[in-house]
């Protein structure tokens, strides 16, 4: 799933009756080709300052893979894991939900699942 969708997902498994939040689901996991979304890898899903306490938690985990390995550095990339998103994942979903909206009454029947749709606020 896109993960501009993931927390309106979450938001409808608990709040809809279980076959309406699978309905959800399924309709999320199936719209994002019909829906203008950011490119997943600029939407952070990490807390501010989450990702540094990542980095310095690997750390030794990255210097001992390329120790075992013998390629240093293990991960190429691996300063990236401190760099925040440019997209913080609830603004994504804020703006995903008004194209939910007029994309979901075509591809989703279930009726608790389009009104959770029409009354979320984010």
């Amino acid at each position: 799933m896109h993960p501009a969708l993931l927390e309106i997902a979450r938001l409808g498994l608990h709040a809809l009756p279980r076959a309406s939040a699978g309905a959800l689901r399924r309709y999320l996991e199936t719209a994002r080709p019909r829906l203008d979304l950011p490119p997943g890898e600029e939407i952070e899903l990490f807390a501010p300052g989450a990702r540094a306490v990542l980095a310095r938690a690997f750390a030794d985990i990255h210097h001992w893979l390329g120790q075992v390995s013998g390629r240093v550095p293990f991960f190429a990339d691996i300063a990236q894991i401190a760099v925040p998103r440019p997209i913080p994942e609830l603004a994504a979903a804020a703006a995903a939900l008004p194209l939910l909206r007029a994309d979901a009454p075509g591809h989703l029947a279930d009726e608790a699942a389009l009104a959770f749709l029409d009354r979320l606020a984010l």
